[in-house]
């Protein structure tokens, strides 16, 4: 099922800017990575209508970049070097702005097809004022673009092969809205679609855009799939998201570690099982409970249980790199002298995470916990995790310190895991 974005109260559309070409020369510096290795040689400038004699144009070698004119939409810009022949002076205009001409000069140019994206040259020379437009057309190979957003719904296309040129961006966000009994989900997916006509058909119906060149569709985790299409090409996308929104989710990580364990009764050097057991609670997208828990398969164990609260404080580097505060606290398990021990302390962590590290739907992630030593206790839990949500693989360091029976009790641990999901309810 397929549902147009404002056709539906679950939530409101993304907010875009009212012109994508006019956004993407009002960013000061580049703001996305390059989604795909184009130059500036597919691009071809050329007069839109008529031309004016003695003025030459080209694209600057090199200056093709990327901007994130919203959230969820990436655009290229480059630099065009326009020269005239002989003396002249005038104007060139783009994006709002204003550009004296006396001969020769570059300017800002969003690559993208369409009057709000043309530079407008006015020159006077002998007397004679002359107007014209200078805009560019794509002449790569047909290309899909997906946004890192889409990475977590497993978002693809399937191109009609007969389309020759153009090229498509997609990014998405999930919506959550409330139902009878549960959360529903819904993926938002906004299409811009270069050199389209005013209207193309979604489900088979003439649809006009939400903004310029952009299509906002609202889509239901069945059938996994829309078409698009316009007269002269045909796009359909495929995609995964979950019936509903599962607020609580178990799993699990098992591998060997260098075990050390030393109180003043044992001493174990050795490698054994470490096991790692993981919950989180949704509580926003930006924030969630967890609660972890590591415990060693030895006969000296011990076990690590923490309660913290993961929020998101920065979100940058286009939207990929996060950094997390983790507050909270955990206690620790151990036998010795023939007594359990659980005492209670408040390290601190910090998490940072790297979205589509190598790979599509791939996070790098590091992070610790921290309690210096003091009065002979002390906390460092340090890991680095790489994978997605159905596997991953985790290094990880645990090292502790607490005093029991007038004794000292220690323990290091350094591994590598493998983790997985095991369930998820609520």
């Amino acid at each position: 099922m397929l549902l147009l974005v404002g056709s539906h109260a679950w939530a409101d559309p993304l907010v875009l800017p009212p012109s994508i070409a006019v956004e993407a020369l009002s960013e000061t510096v580049p703001t996305a990575f390059s989604p795909v290795s184009w130059d500036v040689s597919l691009f071809v400038p050329s007069w839109s209508g008529s031309a004016i004699s003695g003025i030459e144009f080209q694209l600057v070698a090199g200056s093709l970049e990327w901007v994130r004119v919203s959230e969820i939409l990436v655009v290229p810009r480059a630099r065009l070097l326009v020269r005239a022949t002989g003396p002249v002076t005038g104007q060139l205009r783009s994006g709002g702005f204003v550009q004296p001409f006396t001969g020769e000069t570059e300017i800002p140019i969003a690559l993208l097809p369409g009057r709000l994206s043309e530079i407008e040259v006015l020159v006077q020379r002998d007397g004679r004022a002359e107007r014209g437009r200078i805009g560019v057309r794509f002449e790569g190979p047909p290309t899909v673009l997906i946004d890192s957003s889409c990475s977590p719904f497993n978002l693809s296309s399937v191109s009609d092969p007969s389309w020759k040129h153009g090229w498509i961006y997609v990014g998405c966000r999930l919506v959550h809205g409330q139902a009878s009994s549960h959360h529903a989900s819904t993926l938002d997916a906004y299409v811009y679609w270069s050199g389209s006509p005013e209207t193309i058909a979604v489900g088979g119906i003439e649809t006009t855009p939400v903004s310029d060149s952009v299509w906002g569709l609202r889509l239901r985790p069945q059938p996994g799939e829309v078409e698009l299409r316009s007269r002269d090409r045909a796009l359909k996308l495929r995609y995964r998201i979950p019936e509903t929104l599962k607020r609580l989710s178990f799993g699990m990580g098992i591998g060997p570690y260098n075990y050390v364990f030393e109180s003043a009764a044992e001493s174990a050097h050795t490698v054994a099982p470490l096991v790692t057991l993981y919950a989180s609670y949704f509580l926003t997208e930006g924030m969630r409970v967890v609660l972890f828990d590591a415990m060693a398969l030895h006969r000296s164990y011990f076990t690590d249980v923490g309660l913290y609260l993961n929020a998101e404080q920065v979100r940058t580097i286009d939207g990929r790199f996060s950094l997390n505060l983790l507050l909270g606290a955990h206690v620790i398990g151990f036998r010795s002298a023939g007594k359990f021990n659980l005492p209670f302390s408040a390290p601190q962590g910090i998490e940072i995470i790297y979205r589509d590290a190598f790979m599509r739907n791939r996070n790098l992630s590091a992070g610790a916990f921290l309690y210096p030593p003091i009065q002979d206790r002390s906390y460092y839990n340090l890991w680095l995790r790489w994978g997605s949500p159905s596997v991953f693989a985790e290094f990880n360091y645990i090292s502790w310190e607490e005093p029991a029976g007038g004794a000292s009790v220690r323990s290091r641990s350094a591994g590598l895991s493998v983790g997985f999901p095991l369930f998820r309810f609520l």
